[in-house]
């Protein structure tokens, strides 16, 4: 990730990670209020549009990995 909302970062997601928030804000989507905790030190509060983008730009990043890994045979 490098940017969430207007805040920059250089945070590394596993597949794994990308995964279980990614299913989080599906479960939560329709909540008013989230934060998002940035390099374990910078909170953020999301409001709905904001989970809908991040949910958004998700499946942009699931659609990266799984057409590099039909390319690769995996």
């Amino acid at each position: 990730m490098q940017q969430i909302k207007h805040f920059q970062t250089n945070s590394i997601l596993s597949e794994d990670q990308l995964i279980h928030l990614n299913e989080y804000l599906e479960k939560h989507r329709n909540d008013t209020n989230h934060v998002l905790t940035i390099n374990e030190q910078m909170l953020v509060p999301l409001n709905r549009m904001d989970v809908h983008k991040i949910l958004e730009d998700f499946t942009s990043i699931r659609n990266f990995i799984n057409q590099s890994k039909n390319a690769h045979g995996m």
